[in-house]
């Protein structure tokens, strides 16, 4: 039987969309019942931020502008 190490080993030798796959594949087989609480709390959270951006709440940003803020915050550091 492999070791954690060993599957560890393979599994970072992965091209990163099968990492992705495998990784979303883990998390869901920890504990289903507990994946629909934050399913259901998403879904919460997605209908507050809808009705923010409906209600004219906040100010949304595009993409680009969200990516090009995260650089430039991530170089200063």
């Amino acid at each position: 039987m492999p070791t954690i190490a060993d599957v560890t080993t393979q599994a970072l030798s992965f091209p990163s969309k099968s990492r992705a796959i495998l990784a979303d594949l883990l998390l869901d087989s920890l504990n289903e019942v507990e994946s629909t609480n934050y399913d259901k709390l998403w879904l919460i959270e997605a209908k507050r931020r809808d009705k923010e951006i409906t209600d004219n709440n906040v100010s949304c940003k595009t993409h680009s502008e969200v990516l090009k803020r995260a650089k430039k915050e991530l170089q200063c550091r």
